[in-house]
């Protein structure tokens, strides 16, 4: 028996110190049902969660992308369906002003303004729908078909437009821009709204019946010469611009006749050509900002999508709603069915590509539940087990407190029993 050293108590203080700490950590993991709050819990476990937390919060946000592509694809959808009501009205206009034999003049005027007006709706809803600010129809980048030859021009596209409604200060600028051109050239060219007047390079050399003027290398003419405008000035064709350039023509039209002018754009090559329309801005680059991340991970291939930007301008989809003769009607209705074609070819492929961007969705989600569920088997506190364990140390506790105290009466018998021998010692010395 020691009266110095208590090792028993010693032994039962530490025991405490243990369980407490184990009391301390189980109310913390009970408190916030994490199993590793600190790198002292699990250091190897926290650098897999740590791991696993930025891939589930990767894929979390490449799906709130995903998400805003999707919607941004649906406005896109539904002003193309919108575009679709008014070219199928504008065609049904065109198939009434090529019955010649009941119309008058009068009739084609009026058939003329409701397209024009549908025309203007449609470079409207091009121009102005957007999404979250940004522009769901970006700058119109097209191909023309290739042409077989200098005296056949059946590479050609003829675009509708009123420069009237478009005009700056009474001015409309329009540019061209061949991205792929060289050699035997294509060029574009302006048809008056009456047919009458026809300003470019391909009039210029080859001439065309009932026409009466026209521009060719470059240069200006003004009324009284020509009717449709005060003056028209072509530019010419500019030639190659070499690696990284284009070919580029322009026209600047100055008080432009009110109707439909047609662009005809003209490919004596016998292959596709790829080219920009401009209105009142420079040609640019045919570079697209369309780029949608929608995966966790830095990879062009397999994290992005493109979802392609193209233009759904009257010019763009090439429609015709010329009815001042029935010819002109007859090849508006031809025009119209082709831009109804590329309309919903383009309507197709933001469907197919919604579709993908959804299975790209449900793949991520996928991933982030299984990911999350490996990550909660390291960091989520088992509450069950946890709770034996906290009572388990309540015990222990409870239990190292008596330990305790009995240890630490140790100490006091032995002063007793100290005390009870100093009294037997001082009676026998009296």
């Amino acid at each position: 028996m020691r009266v110095n050293t208590n090792i028993s108590s010693m032994i039962g203080n530490n025991q405490l110190r243990a369980t407490g700490l184990k009391l301390n950590g189980g109310a913390e993991k009970l408190s916030s049902g994490l199993q590793v709050n600190r790198g002292a819990d699990d250091p190897s476990g926290l650098a897999i969660l740590t791991s696993m937390k930025a891939r589930t919060g990767g894929l979390t946000t490449a799906n709130e992308n995903a998400q805003d592509c999707i919607s941004f694809l649906q406005l896109r959808d539904s002003a193309m369906a919108e575009i679709n009501d008014c070219i199928n009205r504008i065609r049904e206009l065109a198939v009434r002003a090529a019955n010649e034999a009941t119309l008058t003049a009068d009739d084609r005027q009026k058939l003329q303004a409701e397209a024009g007006t549908l025309v203007n709706q449609i470079n409207q809803i091009n121009a102005t729908v957007k999404f979250n600010g940004v522009r769901v129809f970006g700058p119109s980048f097209s191909e023309v078909p290739g042409g077989f030859g200098a005296l056949v021009h059946p590479g050609q596209t003829y675009i509708s437009v009123d420069l009237a409604s478009m005009a700056v200060a009474g001015v409309v600028e329009i540019f061209g821009a061949w991205y792929d051109g060289a050699a035997a050239f294509p060029d574009f060219n302006l048809l008056s709204p009456d047919g009458t007047e026809a300003f470019g390079y391909l009039y210029a050399t080859y001439g065309a019946p009932g026409v009466s003027d026209f521009l060719g290398g470059g240069g200006t003419v003004s009324a009284p010469v020509i009717t449709s405008a005060t003056s028209v000035n072509y530019s010419g064709w500019a030639g190659y611009a070499g690696s990284g350039g284009w070919d580029e023509e322009s026209f600047t039209i100055t008080d432009p006749a009110p109707g439909q002018w047609t662009i005809i754009i003209d490919n004596e090559q016998p292959i596709p050509k790829k080219y920009g329309l401009f209105f009142n801005e420079p040609a640019v680059d045919p570079e697209e900002k369309d780029r949608g991340q929608i995966g966790a991970d830095n990879d062009e291939n397999t994290q992005v999508v493109r979802l392609g930007m193209f233009e759904v301008s009257s010019f763009a989809l090439g429609v015709s709603a010329s009815f001042t003769s029935t010819a002109l009607a007859q090849a508006s209705i031809n025009s119209l069915d082709n831009a109804l074609d590329s309309l919903n070819n383009r309507r197709a492929d933001t469907g197919t590509m919604i579709n993908r961007i959804q299975h790209i969705i449900n793949d991520n989600m996928a991933e982030v539940i299984n990911v999350e569920a490996s990550r909660s088997r390291i960091e989520d506190t088992d509450m069950a087990r946890e709770i034996v364990d906290y009572t388990k140390s309540q015990l222990l506790s409870q239990t190292g407190i008596d330990a305790t105290k009995i240890a630490n009466m140790s100490g006091k018998s032995a002063l007793d029993l100290v005390g009870m021998t100093l009294q037997s010692v001082g009676s026998k010395v009296g």
